[in-house]
């Protein structure tokens, strides 16, 4: 009965050599460690469960067919014609178009007068 006990450890050492102490035996608490075994079980087993309750609570919806109505379909209102869509207001404007494309053509585009002045300075270049 007097074998040692691991984990144990006396509860105060005594400075002194010679003294007798008594010395108490101080038992260690044991950590519960998991195991990772067991978290990766419940892991799999919460994922198994969850997806068989996703499978089971997920119903297909039933999505009713519309019914067709048939509407009459309105007459759309009659518009003043423009003066274009008659043909002599089209010949009209093709003579138009042509007098002022004649007009445009007749004019002068470029204008001798608005050309840059030239002006020479003496900078000390050599002129050719």
């Amino acid at each position: 009965m007097d074998q040692p006990i691991p984990n144990q450890q006396p509860a105060y050492q005594n400075p002194l050599p010679g003294t007798p102490i008594e010395q108490a035996p101080i038992l260690q608490a044991q950590k519960h460690v998991f195991d990772p075994r067991y978290i990766f079980l419940l892991l799999i087993f919460i994922g198994i469960g969850g997806g068989l309750f996703m499978f089971t609570a997920k119903t297909p919806s039933v999505v009713p067919t519309p019914t067709l109505i048939e509407t009459p379909t309105p007459t759309p209102k009659a518009k003043a014609l423009s003066p274009v869509a008659t043909l002599s207001g089209y010949l009209d404007l093709s003579k138009s178009i042509a007098s002022l494309s004649a007009k445009i053509n007749a004019m002068q585009v470029s204008d001798t007068t608005l050309s840059p002045p030239t002006i020479e300075l003496p900078l000390g270049f050599q002129s050719e």
